[in-house]
């Protein structure tokens, strides 16, 4: 891209989308003998609110594009550009910023074979959904962004295998964890009893200040319920748990899911003043976070 000007003292500019280091740069008038080029490098930050579009300001910049979702930004990104101005060339070092607070929320998914953890694990990241998934090996790891009021979430989301022969790894995950959620079928009355043992076993050995919640999957299969829902409600109720209902085929109660644990951990770490989960403040930012859903 380029732009020319008349006059005694014309100029012209240049563009390069990340050109490499040994780039020849134009000098300013191409009448002109070469001569030596001035190279000038800049420091640039960008500061502003959640939402403003600093991120798409720079991706603009950048790289001529724009989308009209942008995900957050988490810590500060780094960016570079290379301009030639007449006999100057201009390096944009660019430094795109987080406004406000960073909380990392490292969440643990538990639960019985066939319970649908990984299609709501799906459904949040991706907003999608499948008929048929395959089991979980072992576990898998997911990541999402979302903005919550004036804080940017970060969830690091672990996916446990539900087969009994994995059990004995479920430590690994749940220990300094900051949630977790235990997940049982509400047309399978043993996916229900199988919650216990879990619940058991992370009060006994999870983080004391563990945010846990109980959730009755597969809500869009209520003909064929086995779990009434007061009774889901009672168990939560007696563990000191929250619970939520929820279907990943048609997405309902994830959004208030995920948003609840973010609230819930924030707050037991302001109490507690405990690094689980890792909570990190930064001076002043966020970017349009993806918006939460829900699952079955």
């Amino acid at each position: 891209m380029g732009a020319n000007q008349g006059g005694g003292g014309g100029y012209r500019f240049r563009w390069w989308r990340h050109p490499p280091e040994s780039a020849i740069m134009v000098p300013g008038n191409p009448r002109e003998p070469p001569g030596s080029v001035n190279i000038l490098k800049t420091k640039k930050v960008v500061l502003g609110d959640m939402g403003t579009g600093k991120t798409s300001m720079v991706f603009r910049f950048i790289k001529g594009q724009f989308y009209d979702y942008q995900e957050s930004t988490i810590g500060a990104s780094f960016s570079t550009e290379v301009v030639s101005i007449d006999k100057t060339t201009v390096k944009f070092d660019i430094w795109d910023t987080v406004t406000g607070k960073v909380q990392w929320v490292t969440t643990v998914v538990f639960g019985d074979m066939g319970t649908g953890k990984t299609s709501m694990v799906l459904r949040f990241i991706k907003g999608q959904f499948y008929d048929y998934q395959e089991s979980t090996i072992g576990a898998s790891f997911s990541t999402e962004v979302a903005s919550i009021g004036k804080t940017t979430v970060k969830f690091d989301i672990w996916d446990t295998a539900g087969q009994e022969r994995y059990h004995s790894l479920a430590p690994m995950y749940y220990r300094g964890a900051a949630a977790a959620v235990v997940v049982y079928d509400i047309t399978k009355m043993v996916s229900f009893e199988r919650t216990k043992k879990w619940i058991e076993e992370l009060k006994r050995h999870g983080n004391p200040n563990l945010v846990m919640v109980l959730v009755a999957n597969k809500a869009d299969l209520n003909k064929n319920r086995e779990i009434d829902i007061e009774e889901g409600k009672q168990y939560a109720k007696d563990n000191n748990m929250q619970f939520f209902e929820t279907s990943a085929k048609t997405a309902e109660n994830l959004h208030e899911l995920f948003y609840e644990i973010a609230k819930r951990v924030a707050d037991a770490q302001a109490t507690h003043d405990t690094p689980s989960g890792m909570k990190l403040e930064i001076s002043e930012r966020q970017d349009k976070g993806r918006s939460l859903f829900c699952c079955s």
